[in-house]
């Protein structure tokens, strides 16, 4: 393996990839591993060719006592030597992972991909060089296929997201190894990186090695299908966008593949930081098709990871983070404020704008305002929540409360926080939704304004 064919290798990813522009500061995030090592190296020995500035930050995960100071050490000299601007910054990783119930690696990793983008926005720095090599993309993609995942899993690690850019990608830990040895580069070793109680070291130790014996050049024949699918998912994407709905008996008309990534789509703007397995996006799709064939009328949910509930009614399916709902108690209702303590919220009823105002400078906005004849407030009203069989009769008709909440998609955990105001009749009004039709104001009747305020964040 010669060092010409390492070094046009990454020429060449950042070449397809468009990865750098001239006038590119590049912080590159530096482990002091060989990978991170010869990526720094190579950038800044491409400096001048490319027209860049390029910078190193090191962050210390304090997960490995003496072996981390050692790695800071070395990634400081290593700067100096080659006057490259270098910063070390320290994270607690296991405090920050228990304290978000996440595994350490992936605690890790959200702690540093931080630390990288606080760093660029406070410096003006314009993209964020990662060492990810064809060998890392390998294991990713072997990870995700024995965890169950999409052909989306299979794309493997992006060659560039966002202003992270990855211009390792198509070199393998050999050429890697081959780069370091003919300029004489040293680096350090992980020893958890030999630890096979984690996943990626038994696939990079265990597996690996047997898939070279099939095929050596395995890496590149699966960058080469990472690249295929990623044409394939892009033109999925396409056709899932111009089919964007959330009506059930639409969605069980999509094929299947276009159904999948709708799926994967609307839950990843719910929950960005959480991926959906494969198991789960079949779950809810056959759920889908299941409440349409059998024309179910009923609120259906499903638990989802991150926390999130999928919940489906005729009308609407969608998803919604699973916060824990909050009761609205009974009690009278009042002229003036009418606190609810239970949910942050109130209802006030007057006549007098500066009361209003008053309110308003307690860090509490206004959400809805309705008009009503001040005498449908006896001393019998009440303010309640919302319970089985309410039917509600505005604008001359009469509908179900709860096939009126699903129908202006009222989240299932917000049902039975929104304030009803009723007498013996009845419901008089709903939060949100026009007044009953005998507490509507004629042109010679005296009204009040019913203000339904929420304290703002």
């Amino acid at each position: 393996m010669s060092f010409e064919t390492t070094s046009g290798k990454i020429k060449k990813a950042i070449n397809d990839f468009s990865m750098l522009a001239y006038g590119d500061s590049v912080l590159v995030g530096f482990s002091g591993g060989k990978d991170s090592v010869v990526l720094l190296h190579a950038l800044h020995s491409m400096s001048k060719e490319y027209g860049i500035q390029v910078y190193a930050l090191h962050v210390n995960h304090n997960i490995r006592g003496d072996e981390a100071r050692r790695d800071e050490i070395f990634c400081k000299k290593f700067c100096e030597e080659r006057n490259i601007p270098f910063t070390c910054t320290s994270v607690d990783a296991v405090s920050f992972s228990k304290e978000n119930g996440l595994g350490l690696e992936e605690g890790a990793r959200k702690l540093r991909y931080g630390a990288f983008y606080d760093f660029c926005c406070q410096n003006n720095i314009t993209k964020i060089a990662t060492a990810h090599t064809a060998s890392d993309n390998l294991e990713t993609v072997l990870f995700n296929l024995t965890r169950g995942c999409a052909s989306t899993g299979l794309r493997g690690i992006p060659p560039v997201r966002d202003r992270v850019i990855r211009p390792l990608i198509y070199c393998t830990t050999d050429e890697i190894l081959e780069y370091a040895r003919v300029h004489s580069l040293d680096f350090v070793t992980d020893s958890t990186n030999n630890d096979t109680d984690y996943s990626r070291n038994r696939i990079r130790h265990n597996v690996i090695p047997q898939l070279k014996e099939l095929n050596p050049s395995v890496e590149n024949a699966v960058s080469n299908m990472c690249d295929s699918l990623r044409l394939d998912v892009d033109y999925i994407k396409n056709q899932t966008d111009r089919e964007d709905t959330d009506v059930p008996s639409e969605l069980s008309k999509l094929h299947p593949t276009v159904l999948n990534r709708l799926i994967i789509k609307k839950y990843d703007g719910t929950s960005p930081d959480t991926q959906l397995e494969s198991t789960h996006v079949r779950e809810i799709a056959e759920l889908i098709r299941r409440y349409t064939k059998e024309d179910c009328r009923e609120t259906k949910s499903l638990s989802l990871p991150g926390k999130i509930n999928f919940v489906i009614t005729k009308h609407r399916c969608f998803f919604e983070k699973d916060v824990p709902s909050v009761e609205l108690k009974e009690r009278k209702l009042v002229f003036g404020l009418n606190e609810f303590e239970e949910t942050g919220e109130a209802l006030l009823v007057t006549q007098d704008k500066d009361e209003l105002e008053k309110i308003l400078c307690k860090n509490i906005y206004k959400i809805s305002i309705h008009t009503i004849v001040k005498k449908s407030i006896l001393a019998d009203t009440i303010i309640r929540k919302r319970i089985d069989g309410d039917v509600f009769t505005f604008s001359n008709m009469t509908k179900k409360v709860k096939k009126m909440l699903n129908e202006a998609k009222i989240p299932l955990n917000k049902r039975d926080r929104l304030p009803i105001i009723c007498d013996k009749k009845g419901i008089i009004w709903i939060a949100g939704f026009p007044v009953r039709d005998d507490a509507r104001p004629a042109s010679n009747s005296e009204t009040v304004q019913i203000y339904y305020l929420t304290k703002g964040e």
